[in-house]
């Protein structure tokens, strides 16, 4: 067995049996089950030998002999497909960023086809590839390009979806590997919000980083995850990431409530209040509305997420809010729902602010009528 298949067998999943060709072995496989349901969902395909022709980057051009092929399951499926294409310089071993990186990749992923109903875009072969550089300046960056070695049915170069992490020398945090990472696949999957002059145009890598990190954390409180799927991020490490970059967002929306003028504009306050709205969304909405929510939000601008906010909280019959970030009196999407437990204090537009009871705060929606 190679030393690869036995620190798969160490950290928790399957190994599958390796091929030989004559007397040397071709490649490595890994099973990983969900930490969502618990299936055998996600699958690790390393050839073992560098590629007969380096793939180049389709934006640098600089040369990757290696590869990480990261494969899912969908639903009831029995089918594992292609995922990701994980390119890498250096040979793929136990401690080596293509093996942290891919198992990475493939949870957030999973995230997003059961959380948020977002499987990667056919327009793109449902496939993100990852080139990760020893070169550039450090950091991430995302694209659409044209990729000439990569063809569609007819010939002709395919337009992918590519990720690049740069100078990876630099990532001695395995934290700030992880986040970057998860800043970048948020890029490349969730809904194109932008146009913001500052810090950057598109607002879903900020987004990304912040709830993808805040489930993993979730999934490592309760046992189910660990640092060799957060990139070798330690537990505590994320915990003050939350603290620093999600709880004081969290606190601000459910303290002020959300501030629409500002939300219109394209600058900095815009781009984090957009932020903002959206980890709130995701602490206050049982999942299936969180959902919902960035469903009808879509691509555009963050002043799109303010009212779906509303009418995403508005379809769920009974919804109960714990009371976030420790708070007794926060801000709710109320709509043309009632509070049937805690108490109302003033209200602003569709918003309203409450004091929690037990806790909580339950609003009872009418019924949806076309």
């Amino acid at each position: 067995m190679s030393p690869l298949l036995l620190c798969w067998g160490v950290l928790g999943a399957m190994p599958a049996p390796i091929a030989y060709s004559g007397s040397s072995q071709e490649y490595a496989q890994a099973r990983l089950d969900s930490l969502i349901d618990q299936q055998p969902r996600l699958l690790m395909h390393v050839p073992l030998k560098p590629l007969d022709k380096p793939k180049q980057s389709p934006v640098h051009g600089w040369t990757f002999s290696y590869i990480v092929a990261g494969m899912g399951r969908v639903g009831s499926s029995g089918q594992y497909n292609q995922r990701f294409r994980i390119y890498t310089q250096e040979p793929v071993g136990e401690k080596s960023p293509g093996f942290q990186v891919t198992r990475m990749l493939m949870r957030l992923w999973d995230y997003n086809v059961q959380y948020l109903g977002l499987d990667h875009a056919t327009s793109y072969g449902r496939t993100v590839d990852v080139y990760l550089a020893n070169d550039g300046k450090a950091g991430g960056e995302q694209r659409i390009t044209m990729d000439p070695q990569s063809l569609d049915p007819t010939g002709r170069a395919s337009r992918v979806n590519v990720v690049h992490i740069y100078d990876l020398a630099t990532f001695t945090n395995p934290l700030e590997k992880a986040r970057e990472v998860a800043h970048e696949y948020g890029h490349a999957t969730l809904p194109a919000i932008g146009g913001y002059s500052a810090p950057e145009s598109w607002a879903n890598g900020d987004v990304g980083e912040r709830i993808y990190l805040q489930w993993l954390y979730d999934d490592m409180l309760a046992g189910r995850a660990g640092f060799f799927d957060t990139a070798d991020a330690k537990k505590e490490d994320i915990a003050k990431y939350l603290a620093e970059k999600v709880t004081p967002l969290v606190k601000q929306v459910a303290s002020n409530g959300p501030q629409a003028s500002i939300l219109q504009g394209t600058d900095r306050a815009a781009f984090f209040e957009y932020v903002a709205l959206v980890v709130y969304g995701e602490a206050i909405l049982p999942r299936p509305a969180f959902r919902r929510f960035l469903l009808l939000t879509g691509d555009g601008h963050g002043k799109q997420a303010l009212p779906e906010l509303v009418n995403a909280a508005a379809e769920v019959p009974t919804l109960t809010i714990p009371a976030p970030a420790g708070l007794t009196q926060f801000w709710v999407p109320l709509g043309k729902g009632r509070v049937t437990k805690g108490t109302v204090l003033r209200k602003r537009g569709d918003w309203a602010e409450v004091k929690a009871a037990e806790g909580q705060v339950v609003i009872t929606n009418p019924p949806i009528t076309d």
